[in-house]
């Protein structure tokens, strides 16, 4: 959802929670005999005697495998869903707490090294160790019986077969892994460093001012999540509607897990992240809440110059100071150990030895900064005190110490009132603006401020009686302060808009946000088709090709050609123009609908040379498209369809990637839509044998109506379980992909009782 407008290769391990391709060869020749051990599923019914709670607690898993926890106490509460977390999800919990601990090569060998060294070396885990050493009383006591929920899992001897195949017995959870989880979040929502890295990449060839001309139609390509609300007056209820639909990228089981906690004074339900001790969307009683990503700029690279006197120190406005030198020794399956020594200077940690950021000359390194590195993050304790909130303005006032994570925090309450806030921590800069790295001894580079809270952009109930957020920067018209540069493109939210707008006679319903949230009409197609077509006149299959697209209504729609067609242009035309533009010949290819359209408009130069014209460059790539059409998917172009390409891919996680194991545990189903669609399906255009399928989306989705406190409906894009073999592990699939919400009853008289476990024991060790 944000970083490089080119890749997120270094961060793209970390939401598949390791990589299947470095699993060694006897983990997977073990994962088969194996197994048969999945038969041993957790505990879901009956009494399991536990240590850690206040109180008994019940937790029952309905029909679709959702729980519903009733503790008696707020604590209680949270250790029932660390609970669940842990007998459902705890393979994704434990990989995720590998990747951000640089520990990934322990159990899966020298693949994983460069993803270890990686975080070792930024220091996230260490971070997070600090935080939980210093959080406030109340603070640190809900999350302990959150932690303690997940050890009573692990204690209860119930192992996920992917952890026994690997021979990994789990150490216990810590307060630190959950702060840890909310780091990790953070960085993966707005990792602009790497695009800093990569402008700097570019600027030798192209230079600074061309660079910026070109940044300025480079859209951050995964970016993604529609939310949004409307007043009563615009609804069938009378009381506000909200929708939420987050993307990340697919993995099976689903990023998100569906949950509903209540004690005495206490309710709340929505999607939860396993290893999280939040709702971060969802609803209680009274408010409801949705988050979008931001992309706001909250990294910054400083060249550092080597003392050439002493290479143990770097040059400062002030004289040289040492840098700051620790050990770390990293784990090898099968190997040596590894060491690795990590050098820091004031402003962070060097990083330039890691690939991506390999672009410092002789005598310089490069160190990173982000206050995700600071030890001061209150986040953990917004997420206790957001999900309380009475009323949408005691929300917003909570959420103002969500630290960690840049987002729009769309939210509505039951008296009628509708807005949004932004969240996290915002560098002010002395001068510049980011968008290449710094010198560290230049002043002028320093960071003088931090915005948060207030600071923020935010509003509450604008006159026209809707909030909204696709990804798009909303700050008022004169808002004084730097957030973002690399920006979604506004197809999204320009869609979103325009059905908003169309109040139906009576108001919105529930069921027509539902349907807004699968809604595949295509704005970019729209506006890019013109273009395409204006390259004419075409000749032979290129015309049938044109008059198919010339007459189409720019939905992506499963059984029709036209979505095939265009997308097969549009990547084939960026394959031709993208690296021309830039210079480089190793960008990979992504859909960038606004470069498209400024190049072919002749808004940034550069389209065509001396000896083609941008109709010759266009005419070229419908060429590409249609011989690459015909080689997978046939000559008679009005046979083709969209979803023969077009599958949504969710891949289990780790062993997606392993033959056998991976067709019979990764969820595979066609879908609609398109990478600009509300229903939003982004695929790897660099991929040449699937480019169009898709690996990013939206992996639940929501909707909530403040006219009745037990409104709500929801589906995540798999299932709720992680075990392969449970019943709950892709239930949920076959309704995401046909754009259905279930109930989320919180009605404890109407819930039914799939199955019910109650956990009775004491507080203590």
């Amino acid at each position: 959802m944000a970083g490089s407008p080119w890749s997120r290769a270094w961060l793209g391990p970390v939401l598949s929670l390791g990589a299947a391709g470095a699993l060694t060869a006897a983990a997977a020749a073990l994962a088969l005999p194996l197994l048969a051990l999945q038969a041993a599923l957790p505990q879901l019914e009956g009494r399991i005697e536990v240590r850690g709670t206040e109180t008994s607690l019940q937790i029952v898993r309905d029909a679709y495998g959702i729980p519903h926890i009733l503790a008696g106490s707020e604590r209680d509460a949270w250790f029932g869903l660390g609970f669940v977390h842990a007998q459902d999800r705890f393979t994704a919990m434990e990989f995720a707490r590998r990747a951000g601990r640089g520990r990934l090569a322990e159990v899966m060998g020298a693949g994983a090294l460069p993803l270890d060294r990686r975080f070792r070396t930024i220091g996230y885990a260490r971070a997070a160790d600090a935080v939980a050493a210093a959080l406030d009383p109340e603070t640190r006591n809900l999350l302990q019986g959150y932690v303690d929920g997940v050890n009573a899992a692990l204690d209860s001897g119930h192992r996920p077969f992917e952890l026994l195949a690997l021979g990994v017995s789990p150490e216990p959870w810590t307060p630190a892994d959950s702060i840890l989880a909310i780091k990790m979040m953070g960085t993966l929502l707005s990792g602009n460093a790497s695009t800093e890295a990569e402008r700097a990449r570019l600027l030798p060839q192209l230079g600074e001012h061309r660079l910026r001309e070109l940044w300025r139609s480079v859209d951050a390509p995964l970016a993604g999540s529609n939310a949004w609300a409307v007043a009563g007056r615009h609804s069938a209820s009378g009381k506000p509607l909200l929708a939420n639909d987050p993307h990340l990228r697919f993995a099976a089981p689903s990023v998100w897990y569906l949950a509903h906690l209540e004690a005495p004074g206490f309710r709340v339900w929505g999607g939860t992240l396993p290893g999280i001790a939040a709702v971060p969307i969802g609803r209680n009683a009274q408010v409801a809440w949705g988050m979008t990503s931001v992309y706001a700029d909250v990294q910054d690279l400083y060249v550092e110059t080597v003392d050439p006197a002493d290479p143990g120190s770097y040059q400062t406005p002030t004289g040289s100071e040492p840098f700051h030198v620790h050990a770390e020794t990293v784990a090898v399956r099968g190997d040596d150990p590894v060491s690795l020594t990590v050098r820091s200077t004031r402003h962070g940690p060097v990083v330039s030895d890691l690939p991506e950021f390999a672009f410092a000359g002789p005598g310089q390194v490069v160190a990173f900064r982000s206050d995700e590195l600071g030890n001061t993050d209150r986040s953990q304790r917004a997420a206790f005190r957001s999900v309380r909130a009475a009323s949408a303005a005691a929300f917003g006032t909570a959420m103002g110490e969500l630290e960690a994570v840049v987002q729009t925090a769309v939210h509505a309450d039951a008296e009628g009132n509708i807005g949004y806030v932004m969240t996290g921590r915002i560098p002010v800069r002395a001068t510049g603006d980011g968008f290449l790295p710094v010198d560290g001894t230049d002043p002028g580079s320093a960071w003088i401020g931090r915005l948060q809270g207030a600071a923020l952009p935010g509003e509450a109930n604008p006159p026209n009686g809707r909030v909204a957020s696709a990804n798009e920067y909303l700050a008022p018209t004169g808002y004084a302060h730097f957030i973002m540069r690399d920006r979604p493109s506004s197809y999204r939210a320009e869609r979103l808009q325009e059905l908003l707008a169309a109040v139906p006679e009576g108001g919105f319903t529930p069921a027509q946000f539902a349907n807004m949230q699968t809604d595949i009409v295509s704005p970019a197609a729209r506006t890019i088709v013109p273009l395409l077509l204006a390259a004419g006149p075409f000749s032979g299959s290129a015309a049938d090709a044109a008059g198919l697209l010339d007459g189409w209504d720019f939905r992506m729609a499963a059984g029709r050609p036209e979505p095939l067609l265009y997308s097969a242009w549009h990547r084939a035309l960026i394959r031709r123009l993208a690296p021309a533009a830039f210079g480089d010949k190793t960008l990979p290819v992504t859909p960038r609908p606004q470069l498209l359209v400024d190049l072919l408009t002749g808004r940034v130069p550069g389209c065509g040379d001396s000896e083609q014209t941008c109709a010759d460059i266009t005419q070229d790539a419908l060429h590409d498209a249609l011989t690459w059409l015909r080689e997978r998917h046939g000559a008679d172009l009005h046979a083709l369809r969209w979803d023969s390409a077009a599958t949504g891919v969710h891949r289990h996680r780790p062993l997606g990637g392993v033959p056998f194991l991976g067709r019979l545990f990764n969820i595979v189903r066609a879908h609609e839509g398109g990478p600009f669609t509300l229903m939003r399906m982004y695929g790897d255009w660099s991929d040449s044998e699937q480019p169009f399928a898709g690996i990013h989306g939206a992996g639940v989705r929501l909707v909530h109506d403040l006219a009745d406190s037990t409104r709500s409906w929801a589906v995540v894009s798999t299932g709720q379980s992680g075990h392969p073999f449970s019943p709950w592990y892709r239930d949920h699939a076959d309704s995401w992909f046909a754009g259905r919400l279930l109930p989320l009853e919180t009605d404890w008289a109407k819930i039914a009782r799939a199955r019910q476990l109650e956990l009775a024991g004491q507080l203590g060790p």
